[in-house]
């Protein structure tokens, strides 16, 4: 029998039972299913108006309210989702608002790095490379 076919019968028949009970409290019962993650929640852990669960109402992105989170701007610090991000580069994104602010994001993120980094050399006496 091929890896495959072995890896498949044991995830088919490992899958998680059907609970009653809230995914995020483990205390209630569930009634609602929460349309980002699909947990299985109960009234309490449940936003009506946004129909998601206090989880993921906590990484929801600052811009729109609709989407997970995926980052935090490098300015303002809003969490982010793809949609409402630029990518500078591999590592930071900026929330469209800032970038809309901002003539050249990517040069001002430099200066303000670099003016962090000689604040720290200065406050350590490290020499400038």
């Amino acid at each position: 029998m091929s890896s495959y076919l072995i890896h498949h019968e044991v995830t088919r028949r490992v899958r998680r039972p059907a609970t009653t009970l809230c995914e995020v409290c483990e205390a209630r019962e569930a009634h609602y299913t929460c349309r980002l993650c699909g947990r299985r929640i109960c009234e309490k852990c449940f936003n009506k108006e946004k129909k998601i669960c206090r989880v993921c109402l906590e990484t929801l992105c600052d811009e729109c309210g609709k989407r997970a989170s995926v980052d935090t701007c490098v300015i303002c610090g809003k969490k982010i989702c793809r949609e409402c991000s630029v990518e500078l580069d591999y590592a930071r994104r900026i929330c469209l608002s800032c970038h809309r602010k901002l003539e050249d994001p990517r040069r001002y993120i430099e200066e303000r790095t670099s003016s962090v980094l000689n604040e720290l050399r200065k406050h350590w006496g490290i020499p400038h490379l």
